[in-house]
């Protein structure tokens, strides 16, 4: 029982994002990229105090997080906010909002592959910029009228609002 006990333990331990933007309104976004993954983990940091993260939208079912950006960092400091092209595409179905309710202390992570995130209006692959040492950075941002458009399904008012960003990172590049 010991030994399951410490492997539980040691998983939630690596499952933990290693560094943290800085909280904003109860809430801290951490990024890593692994295995082509993007891993944007989520962290309410308020002290007994409840919210409701408004991620995006559900259509049809699936949940696509539109409120959380993505910006590649050049070398010289120019960002530039990069677009998901990948999920569920389009359903027919009712769009409700992509909500995560989150206890204090709580996480969430959304993952999507990091293939899926274009540069531009051409959709240019990331990969070259990344070779060429450009990082990446998360970020959420949802306002206040947030509240009143979710108002309808949700009564309750404690919804998270500002504009959080995460740590810089430099994602591994695959040899060609």
């Amino acid at each position: 029982m010991r030994h399951v006990a410490l492997i539980v333990l040691l998983a939630f331990r690596a499952a933990q994002p290693a560094e943290w933007g800085q909280s904003v309104n109860g809430l801290r976004i951490s990024l890593a990229v692994e295995a082509d993954e993007v891993v944007v983990a989520f962290q309410n940091t308020a002290k007994n105090r409840e919210m409701i993260l408004p991620l995006g939208q559900i259509l049809g079912g699936r949940g696509s997080p539109g409120l959380v950006q993505l910006h590649i960092v050049s070398p010289d400091g120019t960002r530039r906010r990069l677009r998901y092209t990948g999920g569920p595409g389009v359903m027919t179905g009712q769009i409700l909002p992509y909500v995560v309710p989150m206890m204090a202390g709580s996480l969430y992570t959304v993952r999507t592959p990091l293939r899926y995130w274009r540069l531009g209006s051409d959709l240019k692959s990331i990969e070259e910029e990344l070779a060429r040492g450009a990082a990446l950075q998360a970020g959420i941002e949802a306002g206040e009228s947030l509240l009143w458009k979710f108002a309808q399904c949700y009564p309750v008012k404690i919804f998270w609002s500002g504009h959080a960003v995460s740590n810089i990172v430099r994602a591994p590049v695959k040899a060609p």
